[in-house]
């Protein structure tokens, strides 16, 4: 709308009678006007950019004025958005790479314009619109709409659409077995644990475990935690079995047989023997071997070494005087518990013999008791 145009001559004279004509292009009709505010009245400007010039009379008897003006139309500052939308960041959708993404498309309007003779289309983005499905390998996207008057104006709605993968990897474990091998150690790697593992996005996730090298103290079932990442470090975690096998048997090494006569006006004779030559990829338990204990006719007692869980005793008669024969033999097997305190007694002389050997070895432990008949 143009105001109105407020009208003067000199000399100042209400009877002066102002007539304008040429203005119909820009929406001014032919009129005029006279008296104490003569004036244009205001009215609606066409929608025809451009310049219109508008010749005004000033008649006052037989005396005459004539001036022009231009009325310029200018749509450069009438095209304006009604809405644009704002940067939109969004996380994917559950399970997928990507997320459907609406937004409410912009909308413009022009102050010279019928709404409808506005048009407004997307020119950066496609094919992907409001409702698509946007995946994240592609983010952040750019979408930028233009709107055009038809009278040559445009203006651009721009903004980004970011989808971030905020969902964590599924960590799969699997257990595993590993052995020791000569030297007493193991290790494995995260790949051993991993029972497929997966994400949403990443088919090449980062596994890590928090324990890979092994010995013999850890034979048996250990708990191995698997952790996997995505490329977005998002991270999920997981708890495998792995059991340290030990089935390396141990090797033993034994003295030769001995024959020894007896010692003289004894009923018997004092041998002596190195110990067998164990050895082991593990550490064998302490007090591992063999040991020899003569008659004292009295208790006795013995402490089960750490790692041994069940004993052999063994009690032989010695070989008779005179040219006697053998002794009787008695053999036992026992539980124990490591560290008990076993007790044994002998009435009468003898000679008992002790020895045992490591259960990881599968051997059994055993205590031998030769016994020997009074001479």
């Amino acid at each position: 709308m143009v105001p109105t145009i407020l009208l003067s001559a000199l000399p100042n004279n209400p009877a002066i009678v102002y007539s304008w004509t040429g203005g119909a292009a820009a929406g001014l009709a032919n009129g005029n006007s006279t008296g104490l505010n003569p004036n244009i009245p205001s009215f609606q400007a066409s929608a025809n950019e451009g310049t219109t010039t508008v010749t005004l009379t000033a008649t006052l008897g037989a005396c005459t004025d004539v001036v022009m003006f231009d009325i310029i139309i200018d749509d450069a500052d009438g095209l304006h958005w009604v809405n644009c939308p704002a940067n939109i960041m969004v996380g994917n959708d559950v399970d997928e790479c990507g997320a459907y993404v609406n937004w409410t498309p912009p909308t413009a309007i022009d102050d010279c314009v019928e709404p409808n003779d506005v048009i407004v289309t997307q020119t950066m983005g496609l094919p992907l619109t409001a409702g698509s499905f946007f995946p994240i390998s592609g983010s952040p996207y750019t979408i930028e709409y233009t709107a055009e008057d038809g009278n040559g104006n445009e203006i651009t709605c721009e903004f980004t659409v970011t989808i971030v993968d905020s969902q964590n990897p599924n960590a799969v474990c699997q257990d595993f077995s590993v052995y020791l091998d000569e030297n007493g150690v193991a290790t494995i790697t995260a790949a051993q644990v991993d029972g497929g593992s997966y994400d949403n996005c990443d088919d090449d996730l980062e596994i890590s475990i928090d324990l890979s090298a092994f010995d013999c103290d850890n034979v048996g079932e250990n708990f191995v935690t698997l952790t996997v990442t995505d490329d977005d470090d998002n991270f999920d975690i997981c708890v495998a079995t792995v059991t340290v096998v030990d089935d390396i048997a141990p090797t033993i090494e034994c003295p030769e047989d001995i024959v020894e006569v007896n010692d003289p006006g004894v009923c018997g004779a004092e041998v002596e023997f190195d110990l067998p030559v164990i050895d082991d990829n593990c550490d064998l338990p302490t007090g591992a071997g063999s040991a020899t204990y003569n008659y004292s006719g009295m208790i006795e007692t013995w402490v089960v070494p750490a790692g041994v869980t069940s004993i052999t005793v063994q009690a032989n008669g010695a070989q008779g005087g005179n040219g006697g024969g053998l002794g009787a033999s008695m053999t036992g097997d026992f539980a124990v518990t490591p560290a008990r305190s076993l007790k044994f007694w002998l009435a009468v002389r003898a000679v008992r013999y002790l020895e045992q050997a490591t259960p990881a070895a599968a051997a059994a432990d055993h205590i031998s008791f030769p016994l020997e008949p009074l001479c």
